[in-house]
């Protein structure tokens, strides 16, 4: 079977995080049922990481697994017409049968955004503690 990885962002805003739950809207389960719906089969996704509800990623990667071989440049194409707005697949690679996108992670890293003072337009990308920041200490 051909194995994929790939690279997405997303706004985390409406997402109860990364990993598909029973109940509740998540990335993984959005882009498995957009998988789904190119492949005409259940697709199973797998997650370098995960996150929290309401985070947002740059760059996540996930592989998956197709039953027959697939032109990458083509589910690329058609995830982004099939995904909601708030992911984006940056591109989708072929890789080695036993790669796995969580074990041969070689780094991850987490960025944290302090809000020096309230922004509307940045408050669901940041976090304002509510008071200033005192510098001198």
């Amino acid at each position: 079977m051909p194995r994929f990885l790939m690279r997405i962002s997303y706004d985390g805003t409406c997402f109860q995080g990364w990993q598909k739950q029973p109940e509740g809207r998540t990335v993984q389960g959005e882009v498995e049922r957009a998988l789904g719906v190119l492949m005409q089969k259940e697709i199973s996704l797998y997650g370098s990481g995960r996150t929290d509800t309401g985070v947002h990623a740059e760059a996540q990667y996930a592989h998956f697994d197709t039953p027959e071989p697939v032109d990458h440049a083509f589910i690329c194409d058609r995830l982004r017409k099939l995904l909601p707005r708030e992911i984006w697949v940056h591109g989708v690679f072929p890789v080695r049968d036993d790669f796995h996108s969580r074990f041969d992670a070689l780094w991850r890293q987490y960025r944290y955004q302090l809000l020096l003072t309230p922004d509307p337009m940045l408050r669901l990308y940041g976090w304002f503690p509510g008071y200033e920041l005192d510098h001198e200490q």
